[in-house]
């Protein structure tokens, strides 16, 4: 069992994985607490944009031909470098 704390969890995204578009993440933690399971869900959490280089070097969401009628798709599961680390004991206040 992990002794309760403040954590932070960090991903590395490699280079050229993803594709020409707008990213949304949905985040999710599992707090455990005398044995019950509490998820906690935030879609939306996180929004960000990738942008593809043309062969001018031009950095563009349409670079790619992305909405501009591509037919390229494609789905892929890497194995991503994640890391977790602590960043404090938690701290309790007995009155």
């Amino acid at each position: 069992m992990i002794e309760p704390g403040i954590f932070r969890a960090s991903l590395r995204i490699p280079p050229d994985l993803l594709a020409d578009t707008i990213y949304t993440v949905k985040a999710g933690v599992y707090i455990y607490v005398n044995g019950r399971e509490f998820p906690i869900v935030q879609d939306n959490a996180l929004t960000f944009r990738v942008y593809g280089d043309d062969e001018q070097g031009k950095r563009d969401l349409l670079a790619r031909g992305i909405y501009r009628g591509a037919t390229w798709s494609g789905i892929v599961m890497p194995r991503l470098e994640w890391k977790v680390s602590r960043e404090r004991d938690l701290v309790t206040v007995s009155s």
